[in-house]
């Protein structure tokens, strides 16, 4: 493990120009939000359902939709680049499987996790009288949020339409804040007492998995 750990963070300190631009957008984004929003105990990420009638969603989620972006924008597809060529000599001593993509996605829950902490840790110092279950639940549902976007991005990746994976994920999170009976459901529906958006981000996750195992098991060796 710390291996891999080791092999992903040389190839992650490469374009390490681009990734600073990512961060001091979502920087700015995040100065932004805390000195000219009303503080709120609600998750920087996570989308915001519009007060009024005739204000769309997305116009009150440009925050949200900032750190999707980001998160997404930030590993620059290098997760997916080290899914997609492994050791050569796994091959001699295995098949290619399982334990492969088990380590990317390891990395991709710990960067998500990562990435989200960060702005868990800035609200967590700079919102007065928050609410704390408000702010870890909102985070928790970005981050899932986050990692469904980014395994569908891969599947694009593994398929060679790297392009296509950011377009659906625009699209499938744009649907969710612009259509209100959806939106509305997803933040503040139940399911068997749960929060709906704990199952639905669950089994995209788990589809997401599996898909992303299909096509990595139908990958040419590089």
């Amino acid at each position: 493990m710390m291996y891999t750990l080791r092999r992903v963070w040389q190839r992650y300190r490469a374009r390490n120009g681009i990734r600073l631009l990512v961060v001091l957008i979502l920087g700015m984004a995040s100065v932004q939000f805390y000195t000219r929003m009303r503080p709120s105990s609600v998750f920087l990420g996570m989308y915001r359902l519009s007060d009024d009638p005739t204000t769309p969603n997305l116009l009150v989620n440009v925050y949200a939709i900032v750190f999707m972006a980001c998160g997404l924008a930030l590993p620059l597809e290098q997760f997916s680049e080290y899914l997609c060529v492994p050791e050569y000599l796994v091959y001699i001593r295995q098949r290619r499987g399982l334990v492969h993509l088990l380590r990317y996605l390891t990395i991709v829950v710990v960067y998500c996790c990562l990435f989200t902490g960060v702005q868990v840790a800035v609200a967590w110092c700079l919102v007065p009288d928050r609410d704390t279950g408000v702010l870890l639940s909102s985070a928790i549902c970005s981050a899932g949020m986050l990692l469904v976007l980014i395994l569908l991005c891969n599947a694009a990746y593994l398929m060679g339409r790297g392009s296509w994976g950011y377009m659906l994920s625009t699209v499938l999170y744009a649907l969710v804040l612009s259509i209100n009976p959806v939106a509305h459901w997803f933040a503040h529906g139940t399911i068997v007492g749960v929060p709906a958006w704990v199952p639905v981000l669950v089994c995209l996750c788990a589809l997401l998995c599996v898909v992303n195992l299909h096509l990595f098991n139908h990958l040419e060796i590089q």
